[in-house]
């Protein structure tokens, strides 16, 4: 099932925003390049035309899926797969800051934490997302992930004797 990202009203009003901003420009520095011949404004209106819509494509392509064997997050142009079977630890986490070396792909601040085992059996920084809907994704999640326990603080973790270590 997909779970579309939640984005806070301040930080969606401020990417689009940005991203209007960015189109804007790119828009009137391309057409300005064209009408005047100063075919040199083309790479930077073209590079603004370009972030903008990036901006836009992370804005509305926010979302986590979980198949039958993945977790697959998606942030714009960025897809990541997390095998399901490899995921140790779903911790609720609040503020955009965290660990020093966390992939932040949520809109939102109140998100989840997520760690998995990589192949070489090490752990993965840790991987920032944020469902709409916290407790259907963590419900389908642990309903997929039977080895997986849910704590008082609606964390889902595996069980003391795989600890988290790495």
């Amino acid at each position: 099932m997909v779970h579309p990202g939640k984005k806070d009203w301040w930080l969606a009003g401020l990417l689009a925003v940005i991203s209007a901003a960015q189109l804007v420009g790119g828009g009137t520095l391309v057409g300005m390049a064209v009408v005047s011949r100063e075919y040199p404004l083309l790479l930077p209106g073209g590079l603004l035309l370009l972030v903008g819509g990036l901006l836009l494509w992370i804005l509305f392509g926010t979302s986590s899926e979980i198949t039958e064997t993945s977790l697959i997050i998606r942030s714009g142009p960025i897809r990541w797969r997390v095998p399901l079977d490899a995921i140790e630890e779903v911790v609720p986490s609040q503020g955009m800051g965290g660990p020093v070396f966390e992939w932040n792909l949520g809109l939102a601040v109140r998100g989840l934490r997520v760690r998995y085992r990589k192949k070489n059996g090490h752990l993965s920084w840790p991987i920032r997302i944020a469902p709409q809907d916290r407790a259907a994704f963590l419900l389908e999640l642990s309903e997929r992930l039977p080895g997986l326990e849910v704590k008082d603080d609606g964390s889902l973790r595996k069980p003391a004797d795989h600890g988290v270590t790495g």
